[in-house]
């Protein structure tokens, strides 16, 4: 199905990342009837109630603001989420359809948000979003062995204890988005990656094994409500980061304009 128009959700510009945030307050029963066979299927899965609906909401954000992108129904939005593992349908979503667009996907706590951008001629992008609900009492046992690397860690160690849970979740959520952007996941130690200072603008300045890399990417922290840490990673050319509150865009069933 083509021509079809989903309001709310402005044209992807040239050179832009868009990043929409939406809450599990504006949850609905409708955004069920975006998700096909095989996201039904997942959703069952779920054992808490919480669960299935931050699942249901990150599917219908993103068929919402894609459909847009594509010009067609939200439900024809071809995600698949097929492992490069194992080939079960738990893997990174990605359009099947070979578009040039590439989004991430993150969520915790009651926040959802989707990060979308659009390759262009000799200006191929790959995104990665993370967002995290900071906890000081998991900060205060927080695996930062694992999470930091050595340079990392000294400069951890001088902050005081009441900074720590925040450069800790800084950290993270910086990392966690530039492993999204190149698809490692966690399969690479996030102690392979130094980045520059929590209060300093981010920057990854060495990738442990990949000198070169680190100029290819670009991080940009997000501003998020209080409680939370966000960061977004572009691989490739840098983009212009536009946000965008879906309260509206999820808030309300519709009639979809040809």
């Amino acid at each position: 199905m083509t021509g079809f128009r989903v309001q709310d959700v402005p044209e992807l510009r040239k050179g832009e990342c868009q990043v929409w945030w939406a809450s599990l307050a504006h949850r609905a029963d409708w955004h069920t009837e975006l998700l096909d066979q095989t996201e039904r299927q997942r959703r069952r899965q779920y054992l808490r109630a919480a669960d299935r609906d931050i699942f249901t909401m990150g599917v219908a954000l993103n068929r919402l603001v894609l459909a847009e992108q594509l010009g067609i129904h939200p439900a024809s939005v071809p995600l698949d989420r097929t492992c490069a593992r194992c080939g079960k349908p738990h893997g990174r979503p990605h359009l099947g359809t070979g578009a040039a667009l590439d989004f991430s996907i993150s969520h915790s706590g009651d926040l959802i948000a989707l990060a979308v951008t659009r390759n262009e001629a000799g200006a191929r992008r790959a995104v990665g979003l993370d967002v995290e609900q900071i906890s000081a009492a998991i900060a205060g046992q927080a695996p930062v062995d694992i999470a930091l690397s050595p340079a990392e860690l000294i400069e951890f160690r001088q902050l005081s204890i009441t900074a720590q849970p925040m450069a800790f979740f800084r950290y993270w959520v910086r990392k966690e988005a530039v492993l999204k952007a190149t698809g490692d996941g966690l399969r690479v130690p996030m102690t392979h990656l130094t980045l520059s200072g929590p209060d300093q603008p981010p920057r990854l300045t060495e990738w442990q094994g990949r000198p070169a890399f680190p100029d290819s990417v670009a991080i940009h922290d997000l501003k998020v409500k209080p409680g939370y840490a966000a960061a977004l990673a572009i691989i490739g050319r840098d983009a212009v980061v536009a946000c965008h509150d879906s309260a509206v865009l999820v808030g309300k069933p519709r009639l979809w304009h040809g």
